[in-house]
Order: C-alpha cells, then structure tokens, then sequence
C-alpha cells in the first residue's frame, strides 16, 4: 500500500516512527511538507511574508502526485483548520481515505470526524493500528473494529477501545529518509529516548491521557510524587546508544536535540547515559526536563558528556499557582536548587515562564517581582522565554478556565473545535489593560536579564524604571532579542535555525519560480521543486 503522511512547519518524530514500522511491513511511505515559512507562532511570525512564502497550494498538489491509498495527517491545534484545508482540497481531486492523529484528534475524535475530509482518527499509537488498517484495505475492505482507532459507521460516530500502551523497546530506529528532502538532518538530529512523562501539568496534553497508575513513585532515579500519572518509559541505554552511532555514521549530525518531556527522569539511566554518550558520539545536545529530576551528580554528567543547555519549564514562581493550577509539587527552594547545581558546574539553561495563569490576577505584580528576584541571582541562565497562557482542548488548565469564568461558552468552543489559527488564549487570566501592560513590562524585563550585567539589572529593580519600559515594540522584545540570544551564548541550535530558514526560503524561491516556468509539466516542476536546495549537493 502507498501512504503519504503529510506535516507543517518542523520535522515529526511521531510520523518517522510510523514510516518505519510500515516499511517493515512492505508498504510504501512518502511525505508531504509545507515548511510554513515565518507562520510560527513562537520563534518567528510575520503574515505577510507567510503569505508570500506560502507553499500550501504544492503540498496539495504533491500528495495528489504521490498517488496515495491513505493519506494521514499529523495535528495539534495549531494545524488543525490547516489540515481540514488541505484534506478537503485532496478529496476534491483523490477519493481516498483520509486518517488524522495527534493530540487534536485524541482530545476530540468525534468533532474531528464531523468534518467531511476526515474519514478516520487515532487516539493513541498509530504503528499497530495503521498496520492493520492496511492491511485490510488490501485484501479489499476496510475493518472499522480496530483498536486505537474512530470511524463514521452509518453516519454514526464509531470509538473503537484503546489497546495497552506499546513497549518502546519494540519501536525500529526513526525512519530520518522520511524527511531528508524537508529538513537539514545533518545538521540537527532529533529524537527521543522515552515515551510519555512521570507528571502531569494542566496545560499539557498528558493531563486528558489515560492514567496507568496512582499514587506516589520513585523508580530507578526518577524524582516524582503526583496523584496522577500516564504511562512512561525509558529505552534501554544500548538500544539508544545504537541508533545515535547508526545515525551519526549516516548524517554526521553536529547537534542533538532530546525532545524527552523529562530528559533525566531516571537518574541510574541518564549517568548511565552521559558516560556512553561523551566516549562514543560527543556532539553538543540540549535537552528538556523538570527541576525536580536535576542534582549535582546529573548537572556534572550532562557538562562533561557535552550538553550544552538545559530547557526547563518552570512556568512561574508564584507556589501556589504552582501547586493549586499547574498541579506541580515542587517549591522554589527546589527550582531554585536545580539553578544552583547547573551553576555550579556553569551548564547553561533556559527558563519557560508563562503569563497570565489563573489565579495570579490579583496579585500579579508581586509574583513576577518574586520571579524577578530569582531569576536575576542565577549564574548560568541564558534565556528566559515568555509565553501567554495556552489553553489546549481537554485539559485539565481548559476546565479550570471554564470554571474560573476565564472563557465563555463560545470561548470554550472555538478552542474545542480549534476553530482560530492557533488555539493560544493570548492574554490567558489577564482583562485588565493596566495588568496586560504590566507583564508586558515585565516580558521585556526577563528577555534583557540574561545580557545585562546585575549592578545594571538592580538599579533598574531599585528605580522602579523596569516597569516603563514596555515602549519598545513588539518585533524588538519578541525576535531580535531572541536572535541576540543566539549570537551572544553561542547557541548552537539559534545558528542552525538561521540557517534552516535561509534553506527553506531558498527552496520556496526556487520551488515558484519553477511553478511559474511555462515549458515544464506540473509533475516534473513539483519533482523538481523537492530536490533543490541551498545545500542539497553538500548535505547542508
């Protein structure tokens, strides 16, 4: 069977794994990308140049093209008015059943369905599943009592039981040929050494999964105590070690981004790791995790084995928002104590905050002067990133919205149904004008904290003169900072970002100006359209 999985904006570690099970099994994968150059909500958005680099109406054609049996689309809420786009724009051309998976169809599979384009939705892993699925589309009809897996049956919405969580030891290597064309592997590998995390945030999606178990834990390293966890684990540290020298050998990558929700969950396991890792690959990495699984003995390894920044998500410093809204257990004594170990052994890192959490209303000021006050005493902190609240459908955080009177009933629609262009709740708890001018100010403050030396930060705390400086505009505080980043920490991944959309926006260009050529048929432009690029003959 020929399948054409179909993605936006950034590499799919989800679809890799996908590709690779099917072609163990004999079937045929092809991918189709839209790079949706400058539509980012986080690093880089611009509309107008969106428009004039938009590529959608290619992605269309080339999954047409590639003559598809199934077409699955990845979508989280971003995506998702993208994605019915897209779909119905192929169904007009190619009756042929459309899939969709990820964390909008899991939160809403029966609205999902709804729409017309869309004939099918995974809740859960996809590999089994879609094996199957094949399986009986080739012996010539489609079985609808797949587990994993929802269908209109009658017009009816169909909800097939959920199977046990696959073990991540039985997963192939990433399929990385999937995105070859689409992004530049060699220069960033991404990829993922665990499944699931040990906590679940009310932001986050994990917080509607299935919990597996309850209660207190503490296995093998791993620093947790919640009421409620899904199902996580770990590959073993040979099976990983083997897939990082197999693909290094293959793409002589010069960075690694660990897109583990908490990297270090498991003490044994990432010591473990860190001694391997720095004899047989040594390429700087950064990874995620959670203050709660960081000491001395991990910030040390993680330093020596090459790691060159630590993301954590601390989101704010306000405890009882911590603990009542996010449902985190940790105090700041321990966030502050995870900064302390990176400091020590001068790893750099970065802090996610978010505004506009319930219950910081009334009392805003005083918190972000509290965040202020320990962010500005760290040593090795590099960069602060700042988001307003995210309400994502299903969460734990959307009904605390609802029941904090934070969004309406027609509010609470148009992010079930994702029916904006992202589902971001920009200004989260915030109404009042004078408090959104306030963390602005603040925004502003925390993106500067990193570059300004402290007698500089403290007069500015002293005089007051940090809450007048939200003049500057938007562009500034938003993306050149970030850029200023980059350049001044030496950030490994800011450079190779650059250099991504330099590739991508060359190939765009190339991409239309073939489009545009009279004397090419449209199969050999798009042919040719996915092979060209600035560095497509060195490998990048």
């Amino acid at each position: 069977m020929n399948v054409t999985f179909v993605a936006m904006g950034s590499e799919l570690l989800g679809l890799e794994r996908m590709s690779a099970f099917l072609k163990q099994r004999g079937h045929k994968v092809s991918l189709a990308f839209d790079p949706a150059l400058f539509a980012e909500r986080v690093y880089i958005e611009n509309p107008h140049l969106a428009k004039v680099f938009s590529t959608t109406q290619e992605t269309i054609d080339q999954i047409i093209l590639q003559k598809p049996d199934i077409v699955g689309f990845s979508v989280i809420a971003d995506i998702y008015q993208w994605a019915l786009y897209v779909a119905t724009e192929v169904k007009k051309k190619i009756d042929i059943p459309i899939i969709f998976g990820g964390v909008m169809p899991m939160s809403n599979p029966e609205v999902v369905l709804k729409n017309d384009c869309v004939d099918i939705v995974c809740i859960d892993d996809g590999e089994h599943p879609m094996a199957e699925l094949l399986e009986s589309m080739e012996k010539g009809r489609m079985r609808t009592d797949i587990e994993n897996l929802c269908f209109k049956e009658n017009g009816q919405f169909k909800k097939n039981p959920q199977r046990a969580p696959i073990p991540i030891e039985t997963y192939p290597m990433f399929d990385k040929s999937l995105f070859e064309d689409a992004v530049p592997i060699n220069q960033s590998y991404l990829t993922i050494a665990s499944k699931g995390c040990p906590y679940v945030c009310s932001f986050c999606s994990e917080s509607f999964k299935q919990p597996i178990h309850s209660g207190s834990h503490n296995e093998e390293g791993s620093a947790y105590t919640t009421s409620k966890q899904t199902h996580y684990e770990f590959k073993s540290v040979d099976d990983f070690m083997e897939e990082l020298v197999v693909m290094h050998k293959r793409y002589n990558y010069t960075l690694i981004e660990f897109w583990d929700n908490t990297f270090t969950a498991k003490k044994d396991w990432t010591l473990n790791f860190c001694e391997r890792y720095k004899k047989e690959i040594g390429v700087p990495f950064k990874i995620l995790t959670h203050p709660l699984c960081m000491d001395e003995d991990i910030a040390k390894a993680l330093k020596e084995a090459g790691c060159y920044k630590v993301q954590f998500g601390v989101q704010t410093m306000n405890e009882e928002v911590r603990t009542l809204i996010i449902k985190r257990t940790e105090n700041n004594r321990k966030v502050a104590n995870a900064f302390a170990c990176l400091d020590k052994v001068e790893l750099g890192y970065s802090i996610d905050h978010i505004f506009g959490l319930p219950g910081e209303e009334n009392n805003m000021r005083a918190g972000l002067d509290e965040a202020l006050s320990y962010y500005k005493n760290t040593k090795s902190l590099i960069q602060i990133n700042t988001f307003w609240l995210s309400i994502w459908p299903k969460t734990e955080m959307f009904q605390i919205a609802r029941d904090r009177g934070m969004i309406d009933d027609a509010e609470a629609e148009r992010i079930e149904n994702a029916l904006d262009d992202n589902i971001y709740f920009d200004l989260g708890s915030v109404q009042n004008k004078e408090v959104i001018k306030l963390c602005e100010n603040y925004q502003i403050m925390f993106k500067l904290l990193p570059f300004m030396p402290k007698l500089l930060v403290n007069f500015l705390i002293k005089t007051g003169l940090y809450l007048h400086i939200g003049w500057m505009p938007r562009m500034f505080t938003r993306r050149l900072l970030d850029v200023a980043t980059t350049l001044v920490n030496h950030d490994y991944k800011g450079y190779q970002y650059i250099r991504y959309y330099l590739w991508q926006m060359t190939k765009v260009v190339k991409s239309k100006i073939r489009h545009k050529l009279p004397n090419l048929s449209p199969a050999r432009r798009l042919a040719e359209s996915t092979t060209v690029g600035l560095m497509a003959d060195s490998g990048g």
